[in-house]
Order: structure tokens, then C-alpha cells, then sequence
């Protein structure tokens, strides 16, 4: 991918559901690295985004418009309408996940904060009014 910011990696895509004519979040387990979890990838895009899944349940319904289903369950599913709000929460997760996966892949926090607040000022004709704060560590 080099530095180019444009091209983005799909680790979650949307998928219709037998419900109501609605849509899930999943992930694409193909773009990630091995990864080993004792709990439920359900709460991978609350976790991603800061967020206990409760809170993740709560913003996909308040904001994105989603319907919650399963509530009483384990791990309730938000399902959302294949609109706008569906692709910027998509849009978001990618990003973010993709952020992710330049730290991982060892770019300096310079390049990443120039590629952030670039993609930041081209998204939203302004610059960003706080900066990522991506310290790195001493040895």
C-alpha cells in the first residue's frame, strides 16, 4: 500500500441479513493478521473505536440509526439500513483498522499523524481540531 491513503483495505464490509431487509458489520478475517481471542469477535468495532460494546451498541443506534437486536442475549447485533450512516460507520472502521495496521507495519508516528490529518483535511474541508497522539515509546 506505501504511504497512499486512498486505496483502503476492507476489514469490515457490510452483509445483508434475513431481518427486515437490514444490514450487519462483518469482518474480513482475510486482511487480518492471526489473531488469538478467548472472547467474541462482536466486540472487535466497539473495542477499535474505544468503546465498551454496550457503548458501541448505544452509538450504532443513536447515531447510525441502527435497530439492536437480540437484546437479553450475550451479544446483541446491531442491524443497520443499507444508507449513508452504514457506509460512514464502514468507512470509520476501515480507517481506523487500517491506521492500525501502519503502526503495525512499523511507519514512523510522523507519517502517520501527515497521512491522518491529510485524509482529515480532504474528508472534511478543514483542519482537524485535535491531533492523534502517537507517542513512542522509549526503550
Amino acid at each position: 500500500m506505501g504511504g497512499n491513503f486512498s486505496i483502503m483495505e476492507k476489514y469490515f464490509y457490510k452483509e445483508k441479513s434475513p431481518y427486515k431487509n437490514k444490514y450487519t458489520i462483518n469482518i474480513n478475517f482475510d486482511k487480518f493478521p492471526p489473531m488469538k481471542t478467548e472472547g467474541s469477535f462482536n466486540v472487535l468495532c466497539g473495542r477499535l473505536l474505544g468503546l465498551s460494546y454496550p457503548n458501541y451498541l448505544r452509538m450504532c443506534r443513536d447515531i447510525f440509526e441502527a435497530d439492536i437486536i437480540g437484546k437479553g442475549n450475550l451479544y446483541p447485533v446491531p442491524y443497520f439500513d443499507n444508507d449513508e450512516k452504514l457506509q460512514m460507520l464502514l468507512k470509520l472502521l476501515n480507517k481506523k483498522m487500517e491506521l492500525i495496521m501502519k503502526v503495525k507495519n512499523f511507519q514512523t508516528s510522523d507519517e502517520i499523524k501527515e497521512q491522518w490529518r491529510a485524509e482529515y483535511v480532504k474528508e472534511f474541508g478543514k483542519e482537524p481540531e485535535y491531533t492523534l497522539n502517537l507517542k513512542e515509546e522509549e526503550s
